[in-house]
């Protein structure tokens, strides 16, 4: 549908000299306000309301709106441009949005957007009128580079940075239909008492729930400056009655982008903290929908929200400690790799602190595996993704996978940002590994997955020979999957294709990469910790992009607490056990959130598959309460046989390193802690 452009002008006429169905904001007057409100109903922009059908057509068309402007005496608007006339509107011609005006400036010749009327001086061009930034933007993309004499830059010019202040006291809220709602929770103690997750103290925010319409939103302007926006999003305690039905899916728009997507959230779980840039958005929507079950118990909570310096770190859930979280969110993450041998023994271990970026080569593994070596790496991990080192990420917004020749020795790192789609590699590794060299991949070859959400699984594919092809890259909010190919020899410029979508896992998947006997991979497990699902992907070896999907019938969730004690942003860690031949026969699957342990047996047999549970608890060795979230990463410790016989866990919180003896008798597992020593 064309966009009206609709100007500024001054006359007003009292209503007793005109027709009232012409005084569309019914405020009393027939003005330019009124104009600008029917032409954003013609453009689609708002609800049709046919009361304003000026020629009793049946429709709202441009003819309408050049009725109403000849009430104003203003003569018949252009179907294109219209010169601006200045004005400085009471508040009572307010069409109660936030609009964004595609305007050339008459002085400067510059074509620009402003937020708001305010900004239009006599003389200006205006194009245009949105809702959006990104909709006045790509107006002036077409129409200002048109031309020789054109202008083609576009900037904003008006707008104030966005504070804490101003967030309680938003530009727009836009509801639609029954029970659509964004209230300010201000001092409403009763409010404050429904966050549904023990301990969370609210200082502030807004209560929401999607209509029967749609999507709730709440808008700012800002001018692009360089901030951060942080808080958390939680699905509320129903107000008088809970059937525990309600799930809300949290996203924060900027300039028409997601900057940051919680998934779905469901009543009881815990809140979903974030920490978004603002650098360069102009327009900021905080936007909840209804979880695709309807608005049933849909009460929601965008909470204690703050603008903060750059890199200020997300707000956060607070609770006594028993529960494992406190303010400062979650211990920064770590990620393990196994430096595999020709035999696929494991030689050595990567670890990467995902605060700094800084690595470290842990060696004297295969004989000594309690009294291991430390020896820190020569580059910084995130270099290779063009990451300034220092600038720490979260849990999933980093991934690392080994790339193994023939024979399987891990020759290089594959290193993925799926925030930004960027990836390289640490090459070199096969004689110093401590040293390696950085090399980027050309662009940003994940791009078009990348969020700030944190939801993926990085799984690297093998030929039958134990050489990696590629890596396939899902993303659980959204189901989306991709293969990266050219991967294995190290090529700065690969090529990606889509596969079968897979299924959707609101947050903190985890995967398990499955291998036939000859080395090649078969299938991949995808665990779903908020239902327990288990999901087999299959034809991996023979069709990468045309995958299967299979839903097993057991259901992980069973087996373990349904409440965890402690939080993680990653439940479950599943920890591949092999055979003599290589092939996966089972998992150790550990539960991050009580510390129980259990057995995933015939995992390449899905008609036979159980799970058995182990005595014990990494618990009882690893300190339980340490007062905020932490991850768990798992290396699994395999001979030159093949066989899984041993595995090392990396705790965040405590950083220290948890040995687990005996996988191949899973019922006699022994756990101790190793000692770490600085290498020379």
């Amino acid at each position: 549908m064309k966009k009206l452009a609709v100007c500024c002008l001054a006359l007003t006429l009292p209503l007793s000299l005109i027709a009232a169905d012409r005084d569309v904001n019914r405020d009393g007057w027939i003005n330019q306000a009124d104009v600008t409100a029917l032409a954003r109903m013609v453009a689609g922009i708002d609800p049709v309301d046919l009361r304003y059908d000026q020629d009793g057509d049946g429709a709202l068309t441009l003819e309408d709106v050049n009725h109403v402007l000849d009430a104003t005496a203003q003569g018949p608007i252009s179907s294109s441009t219209t010169t601006a006339t200045p004005h400085t509107p009471p508040p009572s011609q307010s069409t109660g949005g936030m609009d964004f005006y595609a305007v050339r400036q008459k002085g400067t010749g510059q074509c620009v957007v402003v937020v708001g009327d305010e900004g239009i001086s006599p003389g200006d061009t205006v194009y245009g009128v949105f809702p959006s930034f990104p909709e006045a933007q790509d107006l002036l993309t077409s129409r200002c580079n048109q031309g020789p004499a054109t202008p083609t830059s576009t900037n904003i010019v008006s707008g104030l940075p966005l504070s804490t202040d101003r967030l309680y006291r938003p530009d727009k809220t836009i509801t639609r239909g029954k029970w659509g709602t964004a209230t300010h929770i201000g001092g409403d103690a009763n409010l404050k008492s429904k966050v549904n997750e023990r301990g969370f103290v609210v200082e502030d925010g807004f209560f929401v729930a999607p209509g029967h319409g749609g999507d709730t939103e709440i808008l700012w302007s800002h001018d692009g400056s360089e901030t951060t926006l942080s808080g958390a999003a939680t699905v509320i305690d129903c107000i008088d009655y809970c059937g525990r039905a309600g799930s809300i899916e949290f996203f924060i728009r900027g300039d028409g982008r997601d900057l940051w997507a919680g998934g779905l959230v469901r009543q009881g779980d815990p809140a979903r903290t974030f920490s978004v840039s603002l650098s360069g958005i102009h327009e900021v929507r905080l936007v909840i929908t209804d979880g695709g079950n309807g608005v049933d118990e849909d009460w929601g909570g965008w909470l204690n929200l703050k603008v903060g310096a750059p890199g200020a770190p997300p707000a956060a859930a607070t609770a006594p400690p028993s529960l494992g979280r406190t303010t400062q969110g979650a211990f920064p993450p770590i990620l393990a790799i196994p430096k595999f041998d020709n035999d696929d023994s494991t030689r050595g271990i990567f670890s990467i602190e995902l605060e700094s970026g800084k690595g470290t080569l842990i060696n004297r593994v295969r004989k000594t595996p309690l009294d291991v070596q430390i020896h820190p790496m020569r580059h910084n991990f995130f270099q290779a993704i063009g990451r300034r080192p220092g600038q720490s990420a979260l849990q999933g917004q980093i991934l690392i996978g080994p790339i193994r020749k023939g024979g399987g020795r891990v020759h290089a790192l594959l290193i993925v940002d799926t925030t930004t789609g960027k990836m390289g590699y640490l090459t070199d590794l096969d004689d110093d590994p401590a040293r390696g060299k950085l090399k980027m991949i050309d662009g940003a070859p994940a791009q078009a997955m990348a969020t700030e959400d944190g939801n993926y699984a990085l799984v690297m594919r093998r030929s039958g020979s134990g050489k990696t092809l590629g890596a396939y890259l899902y993303h659980g909010t959204t189901g989306r999957c991709r293969i990266f190919k050219d991967i294995g020899n190290l090529s700065s410029a690969i090529t990606s294709s889509p596969t079968t979508t897979l299924p959707k896992i609101d947050a903190g998947v985890s995967s398990l990469e499955i291998q036939a006997g000859s080395d090649a991979t078969s299938n991949v497990l995808l665990i779903d910790p908020s239902s327990g699902t288990l999901y087999l992907i299959g034809d991996i070896e023979h069709k990468p992009t045309q995958l299967t999907v299979r839903t097993l019938s057991l259901n992980i969730v069973e087996a373990f607490p349904q409440r965890p004690k402690v939080l993680s942003p990653q439940r479950f860690l599943p920890i591949p056990i092999t055979d003599r031949s290589g092939a996966t026969s089972s998992a150790l699957i550990v539960d991050v959130g009580s510390g129980a342990l259990a057995l995933l047996d015939n995992i390449r047999k899905p008609s036979k598959i159980r799970m058995i549970g182990i005595k014990g608890s990494i618990y009882d060795v690893l300190k339980e309460d340490v007062g905020r979230p932490r991850t768990i990463t798992a290396v699994p410790k395999i001979d030159d046989t093949g066989a899984t016989e041993a595995a090392w866990l990396f705790d965040s919180a405590t950083g220290t390193i948890l040995f687990i003896n005996n996988l191949q008798d899973p019922g006699n597992l022994v756990l101790r802690l190793v000692n770490k020593r600085n290498g020379d």
